[in-house]
């Protein structure tokens, strides 16, 4: 905090407060205006709210404002009242670190819960989108939104970025019948042509739909606004704008506008979060981007917080083909399930994200109760570990070396 308020404004604000407190003191207690001897002092109470607020560092500053003026306005230096302030000042500083550094793990902590819950919002709201078409087109072209969107998440985790936007372009082509439509994005104050659905779409920065799309920063159409060259403008956050030109009439409803506005949210925030699959050892990459990529979260998570997260891989014959879905059906909503399949055994990591070593054990045994009441099996091969930035270089050692038994 100290260093975001900048030193100047602190040093300044601390000189303030100690001349106003020194001139009240002299007018209400000439003799002693630092109230020395007195039961109640106001500069202490003073050093300790700047010590609680801003931390150790302005304190100091107040304390050596605070000994330079005794020194000049008392015959002797009054060194036991300089201890004790010294005293107070190193415990509220320390009490000040100890907290702010609580602070910033929990806020760190939620904000990893609220992306979470974002994501998960998201998804069932691509869900039903995907259910929705699939139940329009059923009996003629069946679709799963939710599959393509996958295979365009695979696409962006192998850093082919044109491929992915292409098959984005195509999605919304498809899915709602868009027909003329292009995607610009944003390179400083500018917009820049990136992608198209059929013909270009020409940006247009002083068109009423345009600039009705920037202030509100959300979707518009043709009803919103008159004189317009477009059907609807989908603004992306502060990252691009989706221009649409041609659509059949019956399809330019909210619900399809809404629709076509989360999926290239989606995208774009897929885009910018997204890490390319090279970092990871190859014996690696059999399992899901999404796991690939909470792995490196957590371990972000760890590194720059000390919050911890745990990595529990489960080693089963292969013929238990079906082990990962009964491990999904008992995990939470936060955990994820993986899986790399090898010649003759099956790897299954479940990542727990804000579980320490010991609730990954409570994890285990219950799974082992589970598995014992249901096929009388009480023992499985399994291995924990904490989730940090060289979490990847071990699971590539672990499952490389048995690889190289099997």
């Amino acid at each position: 905090m100290f260093k975001d308020l900048g030193v100047k404004f602190v040093v300044v604000e601390v000189g303030l407060f100690f001349l106003l407190f020194t001139v009240l003191g002299y007018k209400m207690n000439p003799k002693d205006p630092f109230f020395i001897h007195s039961s109640v002092n106001p500069f202490i109470l003073l050093l300790v709210v700047f010590t609680l607020y801003y931390g150790l560092m302005a304190s100091l500053f107040f304390f050596v404002f605070l000994v330079l003026a005794l020194q000049y306005i008392y015959t002797s230096l009054p060194l036991q009242f300089i201890l004790w302030s010294l005293l107070i000042t190193l415990i509220c500083g320390e009490f000040h670190f100890y907290w702010r550094e609580k602070i910033s793990v929990y806020r760190e902590r939620n904000r990893y819960l609220f992306s979470k819950l974002k994501e998960l919002r998201k998804n069932f709201f691509l869900l039903k989108i995907s259910h929705d078409q699939l139940e329009s087109h059923y009996l003629v072209k069946p679709l799963s939104i939710r599959k393509i969107l996958s295979e365009i998440k695979k696409k962006l985790f192998s850093m082919n970025d044109e491929e992915a936007i292409k098959d984005l372009m195509e999605l919304i082509s498809q899915v709602f019948h868009v027909q003329s439509a292009s995607l610009y994005l944003k390179k400083g104050e500018t917009y820049v042509y990136k992608a198209s659905v059929g013909r270009k779409v020409q940006f247009l920065p002083d068109d009423p739909l345009v600039q009705k799309a920037l202030e509100s920063k959300q979707p518009v159409f043709v009803s919103s606004g008159k004189n317009t060259s477009y059907l609807a403008v989908i603004p992306i956050e502060d990252d691009a704008l989706f221009l649409i030109k041609e659509m059949p009439f019956i399809q330019l409803n909210l619900e399809n506008i809404l629709s076509i506005a989360v999926s290239l949210n989606w995208f774009m925030k897929e885009k910018s979060n997204s890490f390319s699959l090279e970092k990871v050892p190859k014996v690696l990459r059999e399992l899901p981007p999404e796991f690939l990529k909470e792995i490196k979260v957590t371990s972000e998570l760890n590194r720059k917080f000390g919050i911890k997260s745990s990595l529990v891989i489960f080693k089963v014959p292969s013929e238990f083909e079906d082990f990962p879905f009964f491990l999904e059906e008992k995990v939470r909503g936060l955990d994820m399930v993986g899986t790399i399949p090898l010649k003759k055994v099956l790897y299954v990591f479940v990542l727990l994200p804000l579980s320490s070593f010991s609730n990954a054990k409570g994890f285990i045994e219950r799974i082992k109760k589970e598995l014992n009441n249901l096929i009388g099996i009480s023992k499985v091969k399994h291995r924990i570990i904490d989730v940090d930035e060289r979490t990847f270089e071990k699971l590539s050692k672990l499952v490389g070396e048995r690889d190289g038994k099997s």
